[in-house]
């Protein structure tokens, strides 16, 4: 019994590659949406309602309406020392509707036909353009997983920022696109036991952390006239003007002085967070 019990691993160092296994565990989920449309509306109390009636009625009249073509959200981690966000949209349009909130008919006449859209970004439909939002994912035969091939990441922040450049971001998503990247560095005393780290003791932690937020916008054309204006004013007075409690309550700060400990010196000196944006 002794040479076989020898041979078989012990339960701690069962443990141990449990927890690594844990700690180098991959997690990918994607979100992709071929059209979404988000119509903006304004309350109004009608004035035909009638006197058998108590209350006026309200009436919702439409200003403008938000069209988002090929749009896509990638969320991929590893364990708890790598996360990596991509968001991106394809094309985009903002297109008046109905009459102005000044009573004017902007659209009313063939003449103003061509003034309803606002903005236009990106490469919406109809442009010739082929879209590539679903590239590199499973709706996409030519995936790695659709031709029976295991997918390689890439979860070095360096070797990331080299492949994914913004000339890429834009290629796959030309009116907008959203990229960050965290990253820590596990000390070797924690790599067999990183699964268990909680988030508490992250955040209290003095390891080495990176991050990198990029926004990368593509080629657009803005038309600004006056009926734009007046529907984005009215847009921002009515959610001025609104009896909606406070979304955001102060916090009390503490006015105790913090104690910084030469230990706390050193750790900057040796190494300070970066956090970057583009």
């Amino acid at each position: 019994m002794s040479p076989i019990w020898g041979i078989a691993e012990s339960e701690e160092e069962q443990e141990k590659e449990s927890n690594r296994i844990k700690a180098k565990r991959i997690l990918q989920f994607g979100l992709y949406i071929g059209k979404s449309s988000c119509i903006l509306k304004r309350t109004v109390l009608s004035q035909d309602t009638p006197s058998c009636c108590g209350s006026p009625k309200c009436v919702f009249l439409p200003l403008m309406v938000l069209h988002l073509y090929g749009c896509s959200m990638e969320f991929t981690s590893r364990g708890k020392d790598f996360v990596n966000v991509q968001t991106g949209v394809s094309g985009a349009t903002i297109t008046g509707l109905e009459d102005c909130v000044c009573g004017f008919p902007d659209f009313s006449s063939p003449q103003y036909e061509m003034k309803k859209i606002f903005l236009k970004s990106g490469v919406p439909p109809g442009s010739g353009h082929a879209y590539s939002f679903l590239s590199s994912s499973l709706f996409d035969p030519l995936a790695p997983e659709n031709c029976n091939q295991s997918r390689k990441y890439c979860f070095d922040r360096e070797e990331h920022l080299a492949l994914l450049t913004e000339e890429v971001l834009v290629e796959r998503f030309p009116a907008f696109a959203f990229d960050y990247l965290y990253e820590v560095e596990v000390p070797d005393e924690f790599i067999d036991r990183l699964s268990t780290v909680t988030t508490t003791f992250l955040e209290e932690s003095n390891w080495h952390e990176s991050s990198t937020c990029r926004l990368v916008f593509g080629p657009l054309c803005l038309d600004i006239t006056s009926s734009l204006i007046h529907r984005l004013s009215k847009l921002i007075f009515s959610a001025k003007d609104c009896e909606y409690p406070n979304y955001y309550q102060p916090r009390k700060i503490s006015t105790k002085p913090v104690n910084i400990t030469d230990e706390d010196i050193k750790q900057l000196e040796e190494f300070v967070s970066v956090r970057q944006y583009h």
